[in-house]
């Protein structure tokens, strides 16, 4: 049999994910169904079950999925893409590393890393080695974010304590009271600037918008009707940072 260049799925994961589990590649039955582990001899279900104290292998796979969430739990694969005739780890060859480490640092909440096997411990322990790199740059970029707008009236900018040291996995302002947060956040993706706005309020989402509450939650609901999240990436130039400010800066005139 001819080796196949085979790639891994997208990261399951959520900004909140306490413990990442990392395989290596999907195997055959995997790629076939799209799913993490779905050869039905695969204990990892079964296992990871026990831990989150879920029933996940008698689990439908998207309910599986949403165990892990609720339980902060995320999988990804080390390898991007590689070359492979059977689903043996020890048949991979020429294998291209995924980005973990930029990965990890886009995760706050994030306490473990768990490695499924040797092939996939090997790759990630070398890839979280760049983990320094990478935060050192974010820390970087969202200082020079801090000297572009720090003049800019009324905009309310993120703050680090003395005591803390962030990862800076996002750089979150508040804008006006007076802005339309939506319209602001169109302006800049017509420009082609992408931005996100900075937190949901579950009580707004649908199942729970009829509940009762026993406290005002005004102060939530103004930061998600006022901030927005900025582009912060490790590849991020003087420049790039430069035209959001700019940009940012003409909206709020």
């Amino acid at each position: 049999m001819a080796a196949v260049r085979h790639a891994s799925f997208a990261p399951h994961v959520a900004p909140d994910t306490r413990l990442l589990v990392l395989g290596s590649l999907p195997g055959a039955r995997s790629l076939a169904e799209r799913q993490y582990y779905a050869h039905p001899t695969n204990q990892f279900w079964r296992l990871l079950g026990a831990v989150v104290e879920r029933p996940l292998a008698d689990m439908a796979y998207g309910d599986r999925l949403a165990a892990l969430r609720r339980a902060k739990v995320g999988l990804w694969d080390v390898i991007r893409t590689a070359r492979r005739r059977t689903s043996s780890d020890s048949d991979i060859r020429e294998a291209e590393a995924h980005d973990l480490a930029a990965l990890v640092a886009g995760l706050p909440g994030l306490h473990t890393i768990a490695f499924n096997g040797g092939k996939a411990a090997a790759i990630g322990r070398k890839q979280l080695l760049r983990l320094p790199e990478i935060i050192a740059r974010r820390r970087a970029i969202a200082s020079r974010y801090t000297e572009l707008l720090g003049n800019i009236d009324g905009l309310l900018l993120p703050f680090e304590p003395e005591w803390a040291r962030s990862n800076w996995q996002s750089y979150c302002v508040r804008l006006p009271d007076r802005v339309d947060q939506k319209a602001v956040m169109q302006s800049l993706l017509d420009q082609g600037i992408a931005t996100r706005r900075g937190i949901m309020c579950s009580h707004r989402e649908a199942p729970y918008a009829n509940e009762e509450r026993r406290h005002s939650l005004r102060q939530s609901e103004l930061a998600q009707d006022h901030a927005i999240l900025l582009p912060i990436y490790v590849q991020m130039t003087e420049g790039d940072q430069a035209r959001v400010a700019d940009a940012l800066r003409t909206e709020l005139l």
